[in-house]
């Protein structure tokens, strides 16, 4: 039992002074340290969550409440719950409802004891006898849960405590996904497989409060159409969950898809399927004239060298008395 004990009617009326419109909150010296600890159930959750806290280690003498806030230096707007401290054990408990519009993320709570130093009689004086150790709670929101075309389901449910956001959902070939999910077992190992065509992207680990982010480029070929990516792995109560949600994906600006291809080659029509395409023929053809034509040119040019180069045959000239004289008279002498 503790040495002072205050009536329990005095107590209600302190918090009245205290918690209330008159921003009476003040921290003494040695109020921030943060050496007493309190527990909080659950420690995630989604919005509308009703959540506990109990002091662990008991108020100082002289407390007379118990207050959450959401800051570590509160004032009577910060406090979002209180609670008349136990006089006889310095003990308390109290619970406080996550807004229903709440975000998914992380509210830091701190708990404080509230009251009138033993040292000091006016109640007017009331200040801040003890700072708590803060604690963390996980907002979590929800991925969604039927995906349009059907991964593996056995052995696996969904449960509500884990979510999954996609920061887009369509992206184009070669964009990159980020994915950013929580409500994991910390440190548990999540698989994360796209289907419709099973892509098995590895495992990431979840961090120490059971989130974590995961970036995957899409690959330049990556098929044009629905997709679902789905997450598997430990939830915080143990049980292996699954959570999925649905993804577009487009063609490449200036890319030809697989559909526009097909098309392409189903609209050719009377051309037999012998991979010539209506650009290969022309080519094909003026490829086969221009080599006739230089067979041609070298042809021409070997004559005309010959021509150049060949010399006139001439017959040997007559000797003697047959021979003509110098003036080129017949033998003779005689023209005519």
């Amino acid at each position: 039992m503790r040495s002072t004990i205050r009536p329990r009617a005095v107590l209600v009326a302190t918090l009245a002074v205290l918690v209330g419109a008159t921003g009476l909150l003040a921290a003494p010296a040695s109020a921030g340290l943060g050496s007493l600890t309190f527990s909080m159930s659950p420690t995630s959750g989604p919005p509308s969550t009703t959540v506990s806290f109990s002091s662990i280690t008991d108020c100082s003498v002289g407390a007379d409440t118990a207050i959450i806030a959401n800051t570590p230096t509160p004032s009577d707007a910060d406090v979002l719950a209180s609670a008349p401290v136990d006089v006889e054990l310095g003990n308390w408990s109290l619970t406080y409802d996550i807004p229903a519009d709440a975000a998914p993320g992380v509210i830091t709570f701190w708990a404080f004891c509230v009251g009138t130093p033993i040292n000091q009689a006016a109640l007017s004086d009331a200040t801040i006898l003890d700072t708590y150790q803060p604690q963390d709670f996980t907002v979590t929101g929800s991925g969604t849960t039927t995906p349009t075309t059907a991964p593996p389901t056995t052995g696996t449910t969904v449960a509500n405590t884990v979510w999954l956001d996609l920061d887009n959902t369509t992206y184009q070939q070669g964009a990159t996904m980020l994915m950013d999910t929580g409500g994991w077992m910390p440190g548990a190992e999540v698989g994360i497989v796209v289907f419709s065509d099973p892509t098995d992207l590895g495992v990431a680990l979840a961090d120490s409060l059971g989130s974590l982010q995961h970036n995957w480029t899409i690959p330049a070929n990556f098929p044009v159409g629905s997709h679902t990516v789905t997450l598997t792995g430990l939830d915080l109560a143990g049980s292996i969950v699954t959570i999925s949600a649905p993804f577009n994906v487009t063609a490449l600006a200036g890319a030809l898809t697989t559909t526009t291809k097909a098309a392409a080659v189903i609209s050719s029509g009377s051309l037999p399927a012998t991979g010539i395409t209506p650009y290969t023929l022309p080519l094909t053809v003026i490829g086969g004239l221009l080599a006739i034509g230089g067979v041609a040119l070298v042809a021409l040019d070997r004559q005309r060298k010959a021509g150049l180069t060949a010399q006139p045959v001439s017959q040997a000239r007559p000797t003697g008395a047959d021979g003509p004289n110098r003036r080129g008279g017949p033998p003779d002498g005689r023209f005519g």
